[in-house]
């Protein structure tokens, strides 16, 4: 963890640069009088989860790499933030779900990196479809690495980009019951007419 008030004498830092210290948590107060800090680097450490107020006060943050941690969850505030930042990465971590929130947000985003993270492809999620493709080219893709769905298991590893909404909905497993069931009943009822017959 980086020393309390490690950036309280550095009101016009506009280049923050903690890249591969082994951090595992942040501060909410990091930034608070940060007002001139343009790029952070917070990239390759351990954390797991961004809490509120990191970047309440950072009006001119242009580029934030928040990209290969193990992070799971970020505050509402902190996605706000994101959505107006010039340049954000957050990719290489274990996000599952983005918040919904996003879908009516103006993202003046200028390029968003999320590959490498397991999002659930639900339909609690299918909402995140449109969201994504409404970024276009500035969804950042990783060499050969899409932004991909890490559940459910029949859609691990698809590009989300490639789904329909229908593909968010589908559960085959459920599918093959319902038709297995089908068949079960189609038989019986066969086998039924014909014991009735002889």
């Amino acid at each position: 963890m980086l020393p309390e008030n490690c950036t309280s004498g550095l009101r016009e830092l506009r280049v923050f640069k903690a890249r591969q210290n082994a951090l595992r948590s942040l501060e909410s107060g990091l930034f608070g009088n940060l007002t001139h800090l343009q790029c952070a680097d917070i990239s390759r450490n351990r954390i797991s989860a961004v809490g509120p107020g990191l970047l309440s006060n950072v009006p001119h943050l242009r580029q934030i790499d928040l990209g290969s941690n193990n992070i799971t969850t970020m505050s509402a505030d902190v996605w706000k933030v994101l959505c107006h930042t010039g340049n954000v990465d957050i990719s290489s971590n274990q996000i599952a779900v983005l918040p919904s929130f996003l879908a009516l947000q103006n993202t003046s985003v200028r390029s968003f990196a999320l590959y490498n993270n397991p999002l659930r492809c639900t339909a609690e999620n299918a909402w995140m479809l449109d969201w994504l493709k409404s970024l276009g080219p500035r969804l950042v893709t990783g060499l050969c690495a899409p932004v991909a769905c890490g559940s459910p298991p029949w859609l691990r590893d698809r590009d989300i980009l490639q789904l329909s909404d229908a593909d968010f909905y589908r559960n085959p497993n459920s599918e093959r019951i319902q038709l297995i069931f089908e068949v079960c009943l189609s038989l019986f009822s066969c086998v039924n007419r014909q014991s009735i017959c002889h």
